[in-house]
């Protein structure tokens, strides 16, 4: 593929899954806030989030790094990527129905570790039946980005995000409680594997090459150690406060770390999403890497600076206005989880070029320092309550991302302040944005004013406030932000 050819399937690429991502993020942020005000309690939002926890810990175990692998492989043909795939869905189908198998026996044990959250053993028993759905969903999918076909792989994304809104909605008004939100995430997950699979071409066949099978776990074993501590690291602070505080301080932590991710780690997801397929085909061309990685860099701080520091400043307003007073205690916790995904958002800019360029190896052997300081601040801070906890990630993750710099730095020779330049630049303008809003709500004694209009006010004083300190500071990396939207806007499929 010549190098125009392959711009314009990145530009494709980001167009789709960015607004997918968008659609997505909407539909979510838009459900929850509705099930949260009006239907569900801070206790059966913990009970989910507790049992999401288990999963996504137990969905890392099952990868092994075959997907990243498969994804990287340069296969011979087209004969050569089918019997790739079909070994990787007889793997996933014997992984997966096991490890069902497994946690439905097991759940009365998992639920007895948590025993200020009533009705959690059913809950994750309801769940765990996704299980059986993921190598129908995850094989197709795999496929569509190998073949960086991301509108495709988009739309069933946001397919399965609308469809769990109508049937967690639906059946929150029927009455059916906290049962809402399981139907809604097994049935979504259903719907969205019948429109992959067609949308793909595939169709499961029981075909199994062990030499590609070692080949792909090659690549893939480290990349599987580094996700299953990672998903360990990522969901043990929902799982310490559910077991310490109860279920309600997890349901107040959830959604924080929730919105979060509706932010700063959502266009983390989407720049991995994009540059991991891109860099894996020009992984012999360290020049077109480096440029990638800058690029991607400046524009993720663009977006991420402004948005996870406004959110910091905005947070107990934001609550309120939008989940109701009983969800206010949240907004410490926010605060800190917002810079978190700040901070995970323009770290992981460097993770795709690393893995594509042949090195997953770093993430492995940087994972096991990363979760001992991790569990070491769990301790120091245990006593602190859920705020407590939501330091210790922060802290970890700083020390991680700093380590990931010098990486970055060295592997694809860089000078630091190549690196540091649009961190600084962005920065910059966003804290001038914290400062004006600050001084706005001091000034102005928000504190008389319903919750609604002091909210509306400081994100408009903080909008223009960063537009305006980037036009006078960071011009350049304005100018070409507002470029690469304006491709990705008009970009066709080729």
């Amino acid at each position: 593929m010549s190098e125009r050819d392959q711009g314009q399937k990145v530009r494709v690429g980001l167009k789709w899954v960015a607004g997918s991502l968008f659609l997505q993020r909407v539909v979510q942020f838009a459900t929850t806030a509705i099930l949260a005000r009006f239907f569900l309690t801070r206790e059966e939002y913990g009970v989910v989030w507790m049992t999401v926890s288990v999963i996504f810990i137990v969905a890392a175990v099952r990868e092994l790094g075959f997907g990243q692998a498969f994804i990287q492989r340069q296969d011979a043909d087209e004969e050569d990527t089918g019997r790739a795939l079909d070994t990787l869905f007889v793997i996933s189908v014997g992984i997966n129905f096991l490890l069902f198998a497994v946690l439905f026996t097991a759940t009365p044990w998992i639920a007895d570790l948590f025993p200020k959250a009533p009705g959690l053993r059913l809950v994750m028993r309801g769940m765990f039946l996704a299980f059986l759905v993921e190598p129908f969903l995850a094989t197709p999918a795999l496929l569509l980005m190998k073949r960086m076909d991301f509108a495709k792989h988009s739309s069933s994304e946001i397919l399965a995000s609308w469809t769990n809104a109508a049937i967690a909605i639906s059946l929150a008004l029927a009455g059916f409680g906290v049962w809402c939100l399981v139907i809604a995430y097994v049935g979504s997950r259903v719907i969205q594997t019948g429109y992959l699979m067609r949308a793909a071409g595939w169709r499961p066949r029981f075909r199994y090459d062990r030499a590609i099978a070692g080949q792909l776990f090659g690549f893939g074993k480290f990349l599987w150690g580094s996700a299953v501590i990672s998903a360990v690291g990522r969901q043990l602070d929902k799982m310490v406060i559910g077991r310490i505080y109860g279920a309600t301080n997890v349901g107040e932590y959830g959604l924080a770390h929730n919105l979060t991710n509706q932010v700063s780690n959502q266009v983390a997801l989407l720049v991995n999403r994009i540059s991991f397929p891109a860099f894996s085909r020009q992984q012999k061309d360290l020049k077109a890497v480096r440029y990638g990685v800058l690029k991607a860099l400046s524009h993720v701080a663009m977006v991420c600076f402004p948005l996870a520091l406004g959110l910091m400043v905005v947070a107990e307003d934001f609550l309120v206005v939008i989940y109701g007073e009983k969800w206010k205690h949240a907004a410490p916790i926010l605060q800190v989880l917002a810079v978190w995904g700040l901070i995970l958002a323009t770290s992981s800019v460097g993770g795709p070029a690393l893995k594509a360029i042949g090195k997953p190896h770093v993430f492995f052997f940087m994972s096991i320092p990363h979760h001992a300081v991790l569990l070491a601040l769990f301790w120091v801070f245990r006593t602190e309550g859920p705020v407590g906890i939501a330091w210790a990630v922060l802290l970890t993750q700083l020390l991680t991302a700093t380590i990931t710099f010098v990486l970055i730095v060295r592997s694809l020779e860089y000078r630091a302040l190549e690196v540091l330049e649009p961190l600084f630049r962005t920065g910059s303008a966003a804290l001038l944005m914290v400062g004006a809003v600050l001084l706005f709500q001091r000034t102005m004694g928000m504190d008389d004013l319903p919750r609604v209009v002091s909210l509306l006010s400081s994100i408009a004083v903080g909008a223009g406030t960063y537009v305006l300190a980037s036009a006078l500071l960071n011009r350049p990396l304005l100018r070409a932000f507002t470029q690469t939207v304006k491709e990705v806007v008009r970009a066709r499929r080729a």
